[in-house]
């Protein structure tokens, strides 16, 4: 259940005074994020930091706020799409010469004005309804996850299902999917440049800011930001603010009102319409203004002075406009570049850099260790993708005996403890919650049947303390107590930053100095 919130007359912070319906929660004021402890600001979003929310109850969240994600504008129907063609300007002088041919009696030239129009707008429809499939069609493949805790699990699930109130594990290279108010920060930085124009990333830590003064929001470190990039370090946050309720979504509401830009293509068509029209128009003029000073007919010469103005009219222009742009659309097609509106083609050709960014939307994004060298021996690992079942293999094509092979099982160990990821199933295939790559290493070790909740729970090593990778270490560190009560240090990374900082080496059950050569030969 949902608290009702009251503001302290001199802080403004909201407190919890009885019972409220989830859209309430969106009252808060910022400040009251960042000028407040966790435990309050958990009070206030009514959630166990521990536990997390229930699924019920982000499904009624999810209900009574909606998804997160930014308010798109409304598609247009297949037939708005067809109307928005004939919008050109050339294109409605035609229109006006073909009902004119029509009421005048030229039918054959009505009617094939108005075969190019409807051909022109045909071609240009075709182009931007496909294009619209194709996107919507890549928007689905590249849906982003979040890692949250729920139920007192941490899953992963659609960056779309978060409400506020759901506890948010990030990390290095995460795109933050909603506002937060940090709770835990290691090493943490955010690159903020999307918001605060601020090049350097940030860094974050999940003290309470004074609210004395109301911090501006390049200074609220200890909040993160839907859509900024973590830059360095892993964190924990409380989701403050989903959708539109966001920062970015403020900004995303100021966009919306914002006027599309016309081409230069389309710029310089509109000029030749305007040019058009007025040389018809004097035409008009002029034709009717002589055929009348000599005393013919007004109606005759005005059915003159259409034609010629008609006639004037380059009816095969749109076309060929269009034709060309999709020429140049299907060259970009076979360059695996898709174009939306055909417009965008005469612009993209005074583009000289295009700065693009590398997903995983057209790959599987899994990673898949093939072979590993441990104690002086290489293995190869049989399997596909983050399917567990597989066997670890010497250089005959046996399969590992782990209880003979101590070096291989320590070295699986450390990559099953060290490791944030998690196996999982997905729609009944094998999954992994988080990193692709820590995933790989989880997946290879449970090859050899070693996993990290089974050294937890059978083998009793406690979990002391991480350090999450870094781009300034380049590695990530986990301390431990063996059950002996020896405390212990794992850690994967860089190879040249492990190989530099490690003194020894397992070759064989035995340790011996880690020299030059020995670093060389790995």
């Amino acid at each position: 259940m949902l608290q009702a919130a009251e503001a302290d007359s001199e802080t403004g912070v909201v407190f919890n005074t009885g019972p409220l319906s989830p859209g309430e929660v969106r009252g808060l004021p910022p400040e009251a994020f960042y000028t407040r402890d966790a435990d309050a600001i958990a009070d206030n979003l009514a959630v166990t930091i521990g536990v997390g929310l229930s699924s019920e109850e982000a499904a009624k969240r999810l209900s009574a706020y909606g998804p997160n994600k930014l308010k798109e504008a409304e598609k247009d129907s297949p037939l708005v799409m067809f109307a928005k063609q004939l919008l050109n300007p050339l294109l409605i002088i035609l229109l006006i010469g073909a009902v004119i041919s029509g009421f005048t009696g030229h039918l054959v030239d009505a009617i094939a004005i108005a075969v190019i129009v409807v051909l022109n707008a045909t071609i240009s429809f075709l182009q931007e309804y496909k294009a619209e499939k194709s996107l919507a069609a890549l928007s689905e493949m590249a849906a982003p996850m979040a890692n949250v805790r729920r139920d007192g699990d941490w899953k992963e699930v659609p960056a779309r299902d978060l409400v506020p109130g759901d506890v948010l594990r990030i990390k290095a290279g995460d795109i933050l999917a909603a506002d937060v108010r940090l709770i835990e920060a290691n090493r943490l930085q955010i690159d903020e440049a999307a918001l605060t124009g601020e090049s350097e990333p940030v860094n974050k830590h999940d003290q309470v800011i004074s609210g004395d003064e109301q911090a501006v929001l390049a200074e609220r470190f200890n909040m993160g930001y839907s859509s900024t990039l973590v830059s360095n370090g892993a964190g924990v946050g409380l989701v403050t603010g989903t959708g539109m309720d966001t920062e970015v979504g403020h900004i995303a509401g100021l966009m919306a009102s914002a006027e599309q830009p016309k081409t230069p293509l389309q710029e310089r068509i509109e000029s030749l319409s305007k040019i058009l029209i007025g040389a018809a128009l004097i035409v008009v003029a002029i034709v009717v203004g002589i055929g009348i000073a000599n005393g013919m007919d007004a109606f005759e010469m005005l059915n003159t002075a259409i034609s010629l103005s008609v006639a004037a009219i380059p009816e095969g222009m749109p076309t060929i406009v269009t034709i060309v742009l999709t020429l140049g659309s299907q060259a970009m097609a076979r360059q695996n570049a898709l174009v939306r509106q055909l417009s965008s083609v005469e612009t993209l050709g005074t583009t000289s850099v295009i700065c693009s960014d590398k997903t995983g939307t057209l790959t599987q994004n899994q990673m898949q260790v093939m072979r590993l060298w441990a104690g002086g021996k290489a293995w190869s690992l049989s399997g596909d993708g983050f399917d567990p079942n597989g066997q670890l293999l010497n250089a005959e094509g046996v399969a590992a005996d782990m209880a003979a092979e101590d070096d291989l099982r320590i070295m699986l160990m450390v990559s099953a403890y060290c490791n944030e990821a998690r196996l999982s199933e997905k729609d009944g295939r094998p999954s992994v919650q988080g990193n692709p790559t820590e995933g790989a290493l989880v997946v290879a070790a449970a090859k050899g049947g070693i996993s990290r909740k089974q050294l937890k729970e059978e083998q009793k090593i406690e979990h002391l303390r991480s350090f999450p990778f870094d781009s300034t270490r380049k590695m990530m560190s986990v301390l431990a107590r063996l059950p002996s009560g020896e405390i212990v240090l794992g850690a994967k990374g860089a190879p040249d930053v492990i190989l530099k900082r490690a003194t020894g080496i397992r070759l064989s059950g035995e340790e011996l100095e880690l020299t030059d050569e020995r670093r060389a030969e790995i």
